[in-house]
This record gives structure tokens, C-alpha cells and sequence, in this order.
């Protein structure tokens, strides 16, 4: 199990946004799905339920308080059964 802070993303406070990644190589191999999905997000901010496409995943993210730096932490689960961690920063601006 792996767990990687991957990247920083801002939204402004009344934004309602959707984050999307995609899974690739080196991360899964060739032939490997995404089985399952979950997202957990810090008190103050909103996740909705994820969604799998592929090799991608998707949530929508609102709320939030301006100033203030929120992690949004993405838990995937493979066919080859690899459990897969990462957590992103929201950094909410006014």
C-alpha cells in the first residue's frame, strides 16, 4: 500500500468542482482495473460520491472556508488486489 501526497488544487469557496484523475502505468499495470473507490475528505469540505471510469476516477468537491488547506484522500482498490493511496491538497481562496 502506497500513499502519496499527489499535487495541490485551489477552488474559491463558492465553487463546486469535479476532480478527476486517471491511473496509468507505472501505478497499474497493463490489463489492471479499478475495482473500487473511496473518498474521504477533512471536516469543512465536501466530497460526493465517486465515480470509476476506467482507468479514472472522479468526486465532486464543495464548501470550504476561505484560507483554509483541506486533504482529500483517494482509496483504490485493483483486480490485481493492490490497494492504491492518494491524498491531494484544496486550498480554498475567497
Amino acid at each position: 500500500m502506497a500513499t502519496k501526497t499527489k499535487g495541490v488544487i485551489e477552488k474559491k469557496v463558492g465553487e463546486r468542482l469535479t476532480l478527476g484523475f486517471r491511473y496509468h502505468s507505472p501505478t497499474l499495470d497493463d490489463g489492471e482495473t479499478i475495482t473500487g473507490l473511496s473518498v474521504t475528505a477533512q471536516a469543512g469540505i465536501t466530497a460526493g460520491t465517486g465515480q470509476i471510469s476506467g482507468r479514472e476516477v472522479y468526486v465532486p468537491i464543495s464548501g470550504g472556508t476561505a484560507g483554509t488547506d483541506y486533504t482529500i484522500r483517494f482509496t483504490i482498490t485493483t483486480d490485481q488486489g493492490q490497494t492504491i493511496i492518494d491524498d491531494y491538497v484544496v486550498k480554498v481562496k475567497a
